[in-house]
């Protein structure tokens, strides 16, 4: 009687195990995904709760500084405009000449071209003043050059520093692609300045990026030496 009730007492206590482990399975183990699963949930909305956070402390700040940002964009127009105004770019030239006390003895525009991103390779000339090129390996359509040819007249230190002035003043940008100054005649004091420029636009999707004909000369005047050349012409 004693062996039966041991057999029992194991029977019953064996049946109790397998009743927990079915218990595990089908109450607690789920249960406890469903936990893990509402605090992997949670974290995951936290997370992007801060990330949410982040991005409107960024734009808060930016609309803080909306005037700034404002002023920023309009002084990039300045330097690439959506559509050229040559006469603008003329006034500056001859601005910078007054100034500088030269004459102006030729100023003549080229059909604009677009812009082939594959021939700006500034790295080696960054490296030699030890900066990195930020422009090697972009990719744009929309950038637009307009070659120059401009022939100055005036005393070298003069038309020397109107140069540096077109490239370096607060005005709209002007790119100084070639430059020779030789003096007119031996002794003389008088100097000739043959500069190739290029000035910028930049457009966009509706706009059309060639110049009125009235304001592009008749003779074009492309520099062999210009680092666009081989740029697509626009159409």
């Amino acid at each position: 009687m004693r062996r039966s009730n041991t057999d029992i007492t194991i029977g019953t206590l064996f049946i109790a195990l397998l009743l927990a482990i079915g218990a595990w399975f089908l109450i607690f183990s789920p249960a406890l995904d469903a936990r893990a699963f509402a605090i992997e949930q949670t974290s995951a909305t936290n997370d992007q709760n801060e990330l949410l956070q982040t991005q409107l402390d960024g734009l808060l700040a930016d609309y803080a500084r909306l005037d700034e940002i404002n002023a920023d964009l309009a002084a990039v127009r300045v330097d690439l405009p959506v559509r050229e105004d040559l006469e603008s770019v003329r006034s500056t030239i001859n601005d910078t000449a007054n100034a500088y006390g030269i004459t102006v003895v030729d100023l003549s525009a080229s059909a604009p071209a677009v812009v082939d991103p594959s021939h700006l390779v500034l790295a080696d000339a960054a490296a030699a003043v030890g900066k990195e090129s930020v422009v090697d390996g972009l990719t744009f359509t929309s950038l637009v050059a307009t070659p120059m040819q401009l022939t100055v007249e005036g005393d070298y230190a003069k038309v020397l520093g109107a140069l540096t002035d077109l490239q370096l003043g607060d005005h709209r940008f002007v790119y100084v692609a070639t430059s020779q100054i030789t003096e007119t005649e031996v002794g003389s004091g008088v100097y000739d300045g043959v500069f190739g420029l290029d000035v910028f636009t930049y457009v966009t999707a509706d706009v059309d990026p060639t110049l009125p004909e009235s304001l592009v000369d008749s003779t074009e005047t492309p520099s062999s030496a210009n680092p666009f050349t081989g740029t697509a012409g626009t159409e």
